[in-house]
């Protein structure tokens, strides 16, 4: 008997009208084909502002909603066996649907820490009041709950102790499981082919930084490292792309220029601000070495690097720091790829190591052993399969204390 399965995810979706993406579609992608096999009826909660034309796009297979009370009505109505819902916002509307359904909840990253980081901008942790109530709610209905790594999942797996989910009838079951961040090269056709005719020597070294300054990215750092890395090489220049200003509320982007300018810096780093998500390839391409400079908090230990795989995919190599669980990958095929955190006379070196041409085959084959695990592996999502296989209900554990105690009296003195 066939197992109806309904998968509710987040766009946008990756198409030749798509204006943008983020690291939620990127994971919605992960899933809608790695789960393929499964043939599940796919939804995606999306805006038209994402798309060309201010509309979406027509992808066989895959239906799209703006608004999540028409999702909620839609799986009312079909009554699914199983309900797939990735990412944490999808996972937490998606628990408030009632039904008697397998509830399958992707966690990709964990938002307290990531909210801990934007609430130390603020001095105010009302955001993180709020984000915890979602993530318990999650945690609580979920029978089985996907982690991008393994810190997160045994963080969650120490939250659902204290949430009821420990007691004995949920012995033996693995209620959650890993499934890392991985890439599809099934959309590539989509993006744009021409060059980016970038204003940029074509004699020189190019450095890429993928992405905005957000709040666990180490700024000065990047900035340092860089400095001393170009004294060694004068050619080398920084491509940054992102928002040419503050978006998260922090200074770092500021802080970044700041440094940048008292080291004579402004004319070696050139800033794209944001670029048409379809010219990612071509950008990626056009650089030496991409660089990834993370601040060692927990949002990092605990969660995955989207822009670490974009640049790998695309055969960038790309140095980091060791702080996240794929770092730690990439460290086992190549320690030159990684540097500690903040060690900045460190990451210079291993940029200078990086580029210089001699080096070029190990990392081309550390490129390579990565992308066979990370790139178009539908095994990932195997935790998933197995689970739709065998699944089981989680048992929430709930006991009132009085009523405990007072059973205990009762025995103790024949009440």
């Amino acid at each position: 008997m066939e197992k109806k399965i309904i998968l509710v995810a987040n766009g946008p979706l990756l198409t030749k009208q798509t204006l943008k993406m983020n690291a939620y579609s990127l994971r919605s992608i992960q899933f809608i084909e790695g789960l393929k096999e499964l043939k599940p009826k796919v939804i995606l909660l999306d805006s038209k502002k994402n798309y060309k034309n201010n509309k979406f796009p027509k992808v066989k297979g895959i239906e799209f909603y703006e608004k999540f009370s028409d999702i909620k009505n839609l799986i009312k109505k079909l009554k699914p066996s199983f309900l797939v819902s990735v990412n944490n916002y999808t996972s937490y509307l998606c628990s408030k649907i009632p039904g008697n359904f397998y509830r399958i909840c992707d966690l990709n990253g964990t938002l307290p820490y990531e909210l801990q980081a934007q609430c130390k901008v603020e001095k105010n942790d009302f955001r993180s009041y709020l984000i915890n109530r979602r993530q318990k709610r999650i945690i609580k209905m979920a029978d089985f709950i996907t982690s991008v790594s393994l810190a997160q999942k045994y963080s969650v797996i120490g939250q659902q102790s204290i949430l009821g989910c420990s007691g004995y009838k949920n012995i033996g079951k693995n209620l959650v499981s890993v499934v890392e961040n991985a890439q599809v090269s099934k959309y590539d056709n989509y993006y744009n082919k021409k060059g980016l005719g970038l204003d940029i020597p074509e004699d020189s070294q190019k450095l890429l930084f993928l992405g905005s300054f957000n709040n666990w990215v180490d700024e000065e750092c990047l900035i340092s490292s860089f400095a001393l890395a170009k004294k060694k090489n004068p050619k080398l220049v920084l491509i940054l792309t992102g928002k040419k200003e503050n978006c998260f509320g922090n200074t770092k982007y500021e802080n970044f220029m700041k440094i940048a300018k008292n080291k004579n810096l402004l004319g070696s780093i050139f800033h794209l601000g944001f670029i048409d998500y379809l010219d990612i390839k071509s950008l990626i391409e056009f650089c030496d070495l991409g660089i990834v400079c993370d601040l060692d908090i927990y949002e990092s230990q605990l969660g995955a690097r989207n822009r670490i795989n974009e640049m790998m995919k695309f055969k960038l190599p790309v140095i980091c720091t060791k702080a996240s669980q794929i770092s730690h990958e990439i460290q086992k095929l190549n320690p030159n790829l990684v540097a500690e955190c903040g060690n900045h006379k460190e990451i210079a070196k291993k940029v200078n190591y990086l580029l210089d041409s001699q080096n070029k085959k190990a990392i081309r084959l550390a490129i390579k052993n990565f992308n066979s695990v990370y790139l178009d592996n539908d095994s990932i999502l195997d935790p998933i399969k197995d689970f739709i296989k065998n699944p089981f209900k989680k048992e929430y554990t709930e006991i009132k204390l009085v009523r405990f105690v007072k059973n205990i009296l009762k025995k103790k003195f024949n009440l």
